[in-house]
């Protein structure tokens, strides 16, 4: 499984489960979910930092089919990851 385009996803049911604030966080949840075999796409979307003090900013939003969002949040959980994940 894989990465794959984010048009080509949207015929199924799919959830944001993360979004990645920097290089090095999107490259382990992608590392994580091409091992795991589950297919994600991604999209650059903006997000507010936890500080009222930064502007918007722009991150990596990895999206699952909505049937494995939550086995995947768990996973990105274990790896200690789980500042990034989301709830929509």
């Amino acid at each position: 499984m894989s990465r794959i385009d984010l048009e080509k996803f949207s015929d199924l049911n799919i959830t944001r489960i993360y979004i990645a604030k920097n290089i090095k966080e999107a490259q382990s949840i992608e590392d994580l979910l091409t091992q795991k075999n589950i297919d994600y796409a991604l999209s650059l979307e903006p997000f507010l930092p936890p500080s009222l003090l930064q502007s918007e900013r722009m991150g990596a939003a990895f999206y699952v089919e909505s049937a494995q969002s939550d086995i995947c949040r768990q996973l990105i959980t274990e790896q200690g990851l789980g500042a990034g994940i989301v709830y929509d």
